[in-house]
């Protein structure tokens, strides 16, 4: 679906943003257009749309593009226990030490890989909620500061 074919005639896109819309802020992200109109917002995705008016939204928060904290704080855990599991297995003697290179190696490639996921996932994060629930906007860049600005000035 294309943002042309959803929007009403007479209807004027005040802006528009390429974007993720984070259903459960999890990870489970639907790529799309995210715009503002008159009166309401708008995210355009391959499904569907999600319609949000601007009447009912109660609170806005805007976070500019940085590292998501989880993914190096889980990163930096994996890579904590990979040498503290090559220091046991090289300090201690017992049978289960011969495993301890297997998984040294395995918490560090872990530990590599979520510090990996988090630089790809760095972005700007926009959270608006309503009387009934909380949706969450999610871009590479500073664009959706744009939409955050637009809906700032719509109060």
């Amino acid at each position: 679906m294309r943002l042309d074919e959803y929007t009403i005639d007479g209807e004027s896109v005040i802006t528009s943003v390429e974007g993720y819309y984070d259903k459960n802020a999890v990870g489970e992200t639907e790529s799309g257009t995210l715009a503002m109109t008159d009166n309401r917002l708008v995210f355009i995705h391959n499904k569907g749309a999600l319609d949000i008016s601007l009447g009912g939204v109660n609170a806005l928060e805007y976070r500019k593009p940085e590292y998501p904290g989880d993914y190096l704080g889980g990163g930096l855990l994996a890579a904590s226990l990979a040498v503290g599991v090559f220091s046991m297995g090289t300090i201690l003697d017992h049978p289960l030490t011969e495993i301890a290179p297997i998984l040294g190696v395995l918490f560090a490639v872990v530990g590599v890989v979520l510090i990996a996921v988090g630089y790809f996932r760095k972005g700007a994060k926009m959270t608006l909620h309503t009387g009934n629930t909380s949706f969450e906007f999610i871009s590479k860049d500073e664009s959706l500061q744009d939409v955050a600005r637009a809906l700032r000035a719509y109060e």
